[in-house]
């Protein structure tokens, strides 16, 4: 598999917009979604489906089950890093390598220890397909090509057939539709749901400097859809806050159009995680806690 590198140490490579361009959209999904991952949007990508997790547990049915594990209140970090590399894993490698196939085995065996509705599957599947274009128009150095959404929609639909999940759209519009009418139902106000929220923004508190960790909140609230303040009972994020998160990215995306302010390419092996450091576990060793297993109900990648 051809990799690329910064152009003279520091640039872009345009040839990665090249190759996406020349695959087809089906059939070489896997490779466009790597592609954009590793090296177009690896910090958007990041920090969409981080995101898109946050936003699954304004769904009081998807809290609920994740309520009852415990995960987030016990060993959160860990939770929130076993899911990155499950899910990078088929990510970067593609559902369809050794790696990828081991990958969602493992996330469909801790998924199999939960009674999880599938309409919160096809909920959850859809975060991942959605999340990054919608902060791709907002947020990123450009959008998705109509080429690279249709990619990355195949992508996702063909790991939720992996994950058997019933039901699945066949189109984003129908799936668009379906969330519609399952967040009219299920986007409500739950105790659990702030119980999860509160302990996932607690792990990101514990990841910035003290001074930092109080607008861990606040700034993730003004990146969320306006109506998960209301499921979460948070207050609303102060405008003046919402508009200096937004110039901030703004300025990043303007730097990062040239020169990539991530990794390049961004590969799970060179990751550094809290729990693990620069130690990569096998992903069958994933998931696994003395105390209980962890729940894969949601997830963010990272690039």
């Amino acid at each position: 598999m051809k990799q690329y590198s910064r152009r003279f140490g520091l640039f872009r490579d345009p040839a990665v917009g090249r190759e996406i361009a020349a695959c087809d959209a089906v059939r070489d999904c896997q490779r466009i979604v790597h592609l954009l991952t590793v090296y177009e949007f690896a910090f958007d990508v990041q920090h969409a489906l981080e995101l898109a997790l946050l936003y699954t547990f304004g769904s009081r049915s998807v809290a609920r089950v994740l309520a009852k594990t415990g995960a987030f209140e016990r060993r959160g970090q860990k939770r929130y890093d076993d899911t990155q590399l499950i899910i990078n894993r088929f990510v970067e490698a593609g559902y369809d390598s050794p790696l990828g196939q081991r990958a969602i085995s493992r996330m469909n065996e801790i998924h199999r220890r939960y009674d999880i509705a599938n309409d919160d599957l096809l909920f959850v599947l859809w975060t991942f397909i959605d999340f990054p274009e919608a902060w791709l128009r907002a947020h990123g150095w450009r959008a998705m090509t109509a080429h690279e959404a249709m990619a990355w929609f195949t992508f996702w639909r063909n790991v939720g057939l992996r994950m058997a999940i019933a039901d699945l759209p066949e189109t984003k519009a129908a799936f668009d539709a379906f969330v519609a009418r399952y967040e009219a139902r299920e986007m409500r106000p739950s105790p659990e749901a702030r119980r999860v929220a509160d302990a996932t923004l607690g792990v990101l508190r514990g990841q910035l400097p003290r001074p930092l960790g109080a607008l861990a909140t606040p700034v993730a609230m003004s990146l969320a859809p306006a109506r998960l303040c209301e499921v979460f009972g948070y207050a609303p994020p102060p405008s003046g806050l919402a508009r200096a998160v937004d110039a901030a990215l703004r300025a990043y995306a303007a730097v990062s159009r040239r020169v990539p302010l991530t990794r390049y390419p961004a590969l799970v092996d060179d990751a550094d995680t809290v729990t693990y450091g620069r130690r990569t576990p096998p992903v069958e060793a994933l998931g696994v806690d003395r105390r209980g297993p962890s729940s894969l109900a949601s997830s963010r990648a990272r690039g």
